[in-house]
């Protein structure tokens, strides 16, 4: 019998480490992972369409002038439809997490589409503008959650509880929709307690409606701890979210760290990038965890 003791054996933390790529490996070659990572990491290559300049890759100048103009964001400055969305947002999770009613699954496929197409199209300085690869991955998405709804399958296990808070804050918390920031602040200086009607209006006629990494940490905490949808339809959504989220809040530690950031712009980027956390947490646990990932006939 040999007495030789491996190191990996004497010392189990230098055995994971070596073994942690083989097993990050397998992990991402089930159920679909590597091929949902691959789908929509090669399509934010996809061509933007510009009116003036035809088709062409864009840079990420192009990319936030057509989302920071894009013409869902009109339904935030009406007020009256980005209300009605809300309250029936909170309405169907209610219904959804009571009692299992699963409108909140098509309400949400439906959103998906709308926020594919509006979030994805605007009218800039080069006239009608088309982020392609938005359209084609949130259209994607809203129709594996229409595909759900139809044929009511779903997870056997469910999601935890801890992740609607994140959900609700994400979908509920200001960014400058109908209530400018520099009132909320100029209110809350002269006294708290008027910035309180300001938070109040963006939780029910904010962005959380019509902005993609606003309503999905919501739709994802919601459905999950449903069990209401499928385990591709779950990863898919939580691949775009963490693509997105990673883009955003690492453009910003970047430019904070250049210091290319103007001054006046410093606080809503950080905030930005704040509202943008709950997304990529959300979605990085719904991407890799094993849950119970066998479909089944809901009633």
């Amino acid at each position: 019998m040999s007495d030789k003791v491996y190191i990996n054996e004497a010392f189990p933390c230098i055995n994971m480490i070596l073994t942690w790529p083989r097993r990050a490996f397998k992990m991402l070659i089930r159920r679909h992972r590597l091929l949902i990572f691959l789908i929509c990491f090669s399509s934010f290559m996809m061509p933007i369409y510009l009116q003036e300049l035809g088709w062409s890759h864009g840079n990420y100048e192009i990319v936030r002038l057509i989302l920071s103009s894009a013409i869902i964001y009109q339904l935030v400055k009406m007020v009256w439809p980005s209300l009605i969305i809300h309250i029936l947002a909170y309405w169907l999770v209610y219904r959804l997490i009571k009692t299992g009613s699963r409108e909140f699954i098509a309400f949400s496929g439906l959103l998906y589409l709308a926020i594919a197409f509006g979030q994805g199209t605007a009218f800039t300085k080069y006239g009608l503008s088309l982020l392609t690869s938005n359209i084609a991955l949130m259209s994607a998405v809203g129709l594996l959650w229409l595909r759900d709804f139809r044929e009511k399958v779903g997870l056997k296990g469910k999601g935890p509880a801890w992740f609607l808070p994140f959900g609700l804050f994400a979908f509920a918390a200001p960014m400058a929709g109908p209530t400018p920031w520099a009132w909320i602040w100029e209110s809350a200086r002269a006294n708290p307690l008027l910035a309180l009607p300001a938070f109040t209006l963006d939780a029910l006629a904010g962005f959380g409606a019509v902005a993609y990494c606003l309503f999905t940490p919501l739709a994802l905490s919601s459905a999950a701890r449903a069990g209401a949808i499928r385990p591709l339809t779950m990863r898919m959504t939580s691949m775009l979210g963490i693509l997105y989220s990673t883009i955003i809040i690492t453009f910003f530690i970047a430019g904070a760290l250049v210091g290319s950031i103007p001054a006046g712009e410093f606080f809503k980027s950080l905030w930005n990038s704040v509202l943008h956390i709950p997304l990529l947490i959300t979605c990085a646990y719904y991407f890799l965890i094993d849950v119970e990932l066998y479909s089944q006939q809901k009633k």
